[in-house]
């Protein structure tokens, strides 16, 4: 079954067709109301230009979404193939569009040849193929992942396009809620091991960290980044030429 995050997220990201599209929040409780089954996969593809039929992740590398995508294939031990993609202007790649219309990674392409999109819909299909990844406390996981996109990244954006002492009270506010949840784990974000939801926060806080630095009266934060970004999963994605998520 999708998550109730993950389907918050469709409608959040589908509904610009209506007269008024709903904020993250008002989607998250129509998510809840409805708890509807539906397949995670959004299509199939046939011939996959000679990769191969195991699992394969179209990224690159510098984005964001696509990062907590590769921490979390790394941490699953599941086999699979990396195919980093062009996505500016005439140089887009002609497979990822095939993959995806929108021309948008992450894309993770199943054995069977399922197709599947969005960061967070693909994190879902992760910890469903490698329980090891599913957060303890599905509750706390939810609420932290809500908190990361809708108050830590886009108070992250008013920040770092300058907006002033509100923007940095804002996302002050923003990390003292991660670091509030931290207080009721053994140092990962919904329970005592590493999971998907470890993972939707490393590049947020990569970032935000390599640009700002954490407040230093977040301790709890600032250890869960010393002890996230040490993990050989998570080293491996890290680099000094990223981009931010907007």
């Amino acid at each position: 079954m999708m998550s109730l995050l993950a389907l918050a997220i469709a409608l959040f990201l589908v509904s610009s067709a209506l007269p008024r599209r709903p904020t993250f929040p008002e989607a998250l409780t129509w998510a809840c109301s409805r708890r509807l089954r539906q397949p995670v996969c959004l299509g199939a593809v046939g011939d996959r230009d000679g990769t191969g039929g195991g699992l394969e992740f179209v990224t690159h590398k510098a984005c964001p979404f696509a990062q907590k995508v590769w921490i979390a294939l790394e941490e699953s031990g599941m086999p699979f193939s990396l195919r980093e993609v062009q996505l500016f202007n005439r140089q887009k790649s002609t497979y990822l569009l095939r993959l995806n219309p929108k021309g948008q990674v992450p894309v993770l392409v199943a054995p069977d040849g399922s197709v599947i999109t969005e960061s967070e819909r693909i994190l879902d299909w992760i910890a469903k193929q490698s329980p090891a990844l599913s957060p303890e406390n599905a509750d706390a996981a939810l609420a932290w992942r809500l908190c990361l996109l809708s108050k830590v990244a886009p108070s992250g954006k008013a920040r770092m396009l300058g907006g002033g002492a509100r923007a940095t009270q804002g996302l002050r506010a923003a990390l003292g809620e991660l670091e509030n949840q931290l207080q009721h784990f053994e140092g990962f974000a919904a329970g005592g091991s590493f999971s998907i939801a470890d993972a939707a926060a490393v590049p947020l806080v990569q970032r935000l960290e390599s640009e700002f630095g954490l407040p230093e009266d977040l301790p709890r934060l600032r250890r869960w980044w010393e002890q996230v970004k040490s993990r050989p999963a998570v080293e491996k994605t890290l680099t000094t030429s990223w981009w931010w998520w907007w």
